[in-house]
């Protein structure tokens, strides 16, 4: 598998943009509704962070194959 190092950075933002997509039903929202989403979302990665074993983390981001 080929390694670049971008793959590196986007972890963080990708799993922010991922839970501010999915904090409701409504998976589109407007430059109103981002603001909020956004402080939510970070309030819950915060949350996670400060507990860890509560959060599994995200399994598309590793690099090896999990088979469950």
């Amino acid at each position: 598998m080929e390694f670049y190092i971008l793959h590196e950075g986007t972890d963080q933002l990708e799993c922010l943009f991922g839970d501010t997509r999915t904090l409701d039903h409504a998976r589109n929202f407007d430059s109103q509704q981002l603001p909020e989403k956004l402080s939510i979302a970070t309030l819950t990665n915060s949350a996670m962070e400060c507990n860890p074993d509560l959060d599994e983390g995200h399994r598309c981001l590793s690099y090896t194959m999990q088979w469950v």
